[in-house]
């Protein structure tokens, strides 16, 4: 049975939360998260590693990560991944359904998490929301994150980033992406470790209402781009621009086999290839459907058909069309 819409705890008193030493107030009849509320770090719902997790049917509202997937530590006798976790049902606003931070390991084939599926949730008026983020690994030190889905998740008027996909956005740790990017942009700075591998990471049904900002962040490395990132019916209503315009996402360092299908919009600028076409149906994809959808985006491949902009293939070109 469906859980209702998350709204925030009834009015009662306030809660006092310990935050980096300090006492923070959070207002239990809150509708936001205040940027004082946002000082009690560390306030996790679910916090965790291990495999072959389920966590259904809950309400969260937090000022830090509603569900994190965290890795298993190096060494540990129990599982050598986090793997297996299925998270659905769930209603929550906070800073995200989280995998991350992810750190790194020296040890044979690094830190690894795999297999991990959120789907059928609800995130209401949440900071971030769908958020996969790495820690800076060292020259020694390597991870992977694979085999994700976010499914059929609705992010109703989001405070931040609806979706973020690269390094953990921090104030507390070495090379960390500011927490002040990108409005101090350039001092503060957003890198993204090469030494973390992020595969096979499907994002399908996503509604995303409203959001307060552009919806996205997607940010890899050139020298280790994601690999296969899949926006599969990731739709945007209505909401702001800024700060990355009609683009929608900050997007680069990812590898030509990520791809935007079933109706995405607006396609993440980096997706498919990098290019673009500026009409309909003026070329065709790989599996032969119309590449664009009435506004500038990317497509996958238009072949030695003719390209949205370009004369026709084997004819003189036709100086009315437009570039």
């Amino acid at each position: 049975m469906p859980l209702p819409a998350l709204t925030p705890p009834p009015p009662r008193s306030p809660i006092v939360l310990a935050a980096r030493g300090r006492a923070v107030r959070w207002d239990a009849d809150a509708s936001k998260h205040t940027a004082l509320e946002l000082a009690a770090a560390n306030t996790d719902g679910f916090d965790l590693s291990g495999r072959n997790v389920h966590i259904h049917d809950c309400n969260i509202w937090n000022q830090d990560d509603c569900v994190c997937v965290k890795n298993v530590q190096p060494g540990s006798r129990r599982a050598s991944c986090s793997e297996n976790w299925l998270v659905e049902r769930v209603n929550a606003s906070g800073l995200g359904l989280t995998i991350g931070s992810i750190g790194g390991s020296t040890a044979p084939g690094g830190i690894c998490v795999r297999n991990i599926t959120f789907r059928d949730s609800t995130m209401h008026s949440t900071v971030k929301g769908l958020y996969v983020k790495a820690r800076w690994l060292q020259p020694n030190e390597s991870a992977t994150i694979e085999n994700v889905l976010y499914e059929n998740i609705t992010i109703d008027r989001p405070e931040q980033w609806a979706i973020w996909v690269g390094p953990a956005q921090e104030g507390d740790t070495f090379h960390p992406c500011s927490l002040a990017w990108p409005g101090a942009s350039p001092v503060a700075k957003c890198p993204i470790t090469p030494r973390l591998t992020f595969r096979n990471i499907t994002m399908r049904d996503i509604r995303i209402v409203e959001p307060r900002q552009s919806p996205g962040v997607i940010i890899g490395s050139q020298e280790n781009p994601i690999e296969a990132l899949v926006f599969d019916g990731v739709v945007v209503t209505g909401g702001s621009e800024q700060p990355w315009g009609v683009n929608g996402y900050a997007c680069h360092g990812v590898d030509n086999n990520s791809i935007a299908v079933g109706g995405t919009a607006p396609v993440p600028p980096c997706f498919n290839g990098g290019r673009q076409c500026h009409a309909d149906d003026e070329c065709m994809d790989k599996s032969d459907m119309p590449c664009c959808s009435g506004k500038s985006h990317t497509a996958l491949s238009c072949g030695i058909q003719p390209r949205c902009g370009d004369a026709p293939a084997m004819a003189p070109a036709d100086p009315t069309m437009h570039q």
